[in-house]
């Protein structure tokens, strides 16, 4: 591997632990506060980061056993579940807003990742070339994947900023905190994943743009949870 290799597999093993530490530790929470919201909240941030899986594994298999994931695996990994876990985001989402029409909400997403399977699981069976070229630890996909992708993140920064807007409304400076850190979030999150895809990985670019986000998970954190210390730091301040 080369040096651009080691730092990008790096990076991609320290997101998918913090992702896992946070997504876990706010579905943990739900039992706490009897909010199943926290539940799925929780998974879905797992789940949003599930594109770093396959190059946190290929980069341990390339260290350990010298070879990287094979294409097919690599796709299923970073692919296969993506459907289920913003099909949770959006039952969090209607759970917290728009809970009159979550039914025929929920009906659309399952309909768009039912579609998006079939045509994802006949091209990695027949053709995986179709979906993407993978390196060492890194994978640059194609067509309706690329778009697919695409679409969920702007699903997550819209839906996300919606929820921000209506907590920003609170009278409870709280409940505003939170909103201020998760906008936050949602945006360093959307602008590190668009860089991740879409810039040149080096030497500069990679320590940045890894950087914005792990930022972002940890301002997802605050959002939801906000620790004591971070509330009391900030409303002080104000």
């Amino acid at each position: 591997m080369e040096t651009t290799d080691i730092i990008n597999g790096t990076f991609s093993l320290i997101i998918v632990i913090v992702s896992f530490y946070v997504g876990g530790y706010i579905a943990s929470r739900y039992r706490k506060f009897n909010r199943k919201t926290l539940l799925f909240v929780g998974l879905s941030w797992i789940g949003v980061n599930n594109g770093w899986w396959p190059s946190a594994i290929s980069f341990l298999t390339t260290l350990i056993y010298g070879k990287s994931l094979p294409d097919p695996i690599y796709f299923f990994i970073g692919n296969a579940f993506i459907p289920f876990f913003l099909l949770i985001w959006m039952v969090a989402i209607t759970e917290l807003m728009y809970k009159d029409q979550q039914k025929p909400i929920l009906a659309l997403f399952t309909i768009i990742g039912t579609i998006f399977e079939i045509f994802f699981f006949y091209y990695l069976f027949t053709s995986p070339e179709t979906i993407g070229e993978s390196g060492a630890v890194n994978v640059e996909y194609k067509g309706f994947v690329s778009l697919y992708l695409i679409f969920i993140l702007l699903t997550i920064l819209i839906t996300g900023l919606l929820f921000v807007r209506e907590s920003l409304k609170s009278d409870n400076e709280v409940t505003k905190l939170k909103g201020k850190f998760l906008a936050v979030a949602f945006i360093s999150y959307t602008i590190g994943a668009i860089a991740d895809a879409m810039i040149p990985l080096t030497l500069l670019t990679l320590p940045i743009i890894r950087i914005l986000l792990i930022s972002s998970a940890i301002e997802f954190y605050i959002g939801w949870i906000m620790p004591e210390r971070v509330q009391k730091y900030f409303l002080k301040r104000n």
